[in-house]
């Protein structure tokens, strides 16, 4: 993980890392204009958060862009996990959960 590399190095090397990293995350990664709002299945009123762009297939469904914001997850958990910066997983946690589309019938099993 970059942080922890960095922190070997010494103490202003990870600051400065952590500093980028989450301006990054705050600015870049978690921001809802690099995503476009899609209704999925169509008809269903459940709308989500689409990463799309130049070889990023949607077809009109979600196809490959369903699949970047699904590989998201691990992305953000280390994050927050690393930076210790879960607040900001808190406060765009409406955002976070509009990137990881499902079956609207099985929305009780996954988000309570």
């Amino acid at each position: 993980m970059v942080l922890e590399s960095a922190s070997l190095h010494g103490s202003g090397d990870a600051k400065r890392c952590s500093r980028e990293l989450r301006k990054y995350f705050h600015d870049d990664v978690l921001v809802t204009n690099r995503f476009t709002l899609r209704e999925f299945p169509k008809g269903s009123g459940h709308q989500y958060y689409i990463l799309e762009g130049p070889g990023i297939g949607s077809w009109g469904m979600l196809g490959d862009a369903g699949k970047f914001s699904t590989s998201m997850l691990q992305t953000l958990w280390a994050y927050a996990h690393y930076s210790g910066d879960w607040d900001l997983i808190k406060e765009r946690w409406e955002l976070i959960r509009k990137l990881f589309a499902h079956h609207p019938k099985r929305a009780g099993r996954i988000w309570p």
